[in-house]
């Protein structure tokens, strides 16, 4: 049992795969439908990042944290593939990404599987609608990066830059 999701995206694929795995703690959502984090109902979500490229780690406010997942691929700009496993789980599922090229555009695709062997088949329907809105997430970054490169094509020197947003 599985759920994908994919999307183009405005962007080579070396810049999707690193806006993907090193900027994850700036696009993830951290509430939607479901709450997105993994922190304890006493704290709050802090930072998610790939630490060295080995593990998917949530930190929370209170300075816990949890091992989402270890990285088993990691292969620049191509593909990841990462664990995904909740606290009580008994095993992990597994999250593959690949990143094609498509004329000026990148093809991202997220496949979430081993629902049943990770003995959480009943969950599948939520972390459909969870995938999808979190990679709604990545897809609206990646939007707004190739946007502000525009406009700074436009407007090299920023004079039109807002100062804050």
């Amino acid at each position: 049992m599985w759920t994908e999701v994919a999307a183009t995206v405005p962007l080579s694929p070396a810049k999707a795969f690193e806006v993907f795995t090193h900027q994850i703690d700036t696009w993830w959502p951290r509430t939607g439908v479901f709450s997105y984090s993994f922190a304890p109902k006493s704290t709050k979500a802090d930072h998610i990042c790939f630490a060295r490229n080995e593990r998917l780690h949530e930190r929370f406010a209170d300075g816990t944290d949890h091992t989402i997942g270890e990285v088993l691929e990691w292969d620049v700009p191509h593909r990841i593939v990462h664990e995904w496993k909740a606290p009580g789980w008994s095993a992990p599922t597994i999250v593959t990404v690949t990143f094609e090229h498509d004329g000026h555009h990148c093809l991202v695709t997220q496949r979430h599987d081993s629902f049943d062997e990770a003995g959480v088949g009943d969950l599948l329907p939520y972390y459909d609608i969870g995938n999808r809105q979190t990679f709604a997430s990545y897809v609206a970054h990646c939007n707004a990066i190739h946007e502000l490169q525009i406009l700074a094509a436009d407007d090299p020197v920023g004079a039109a830059r807002p100062a804050t947003m």
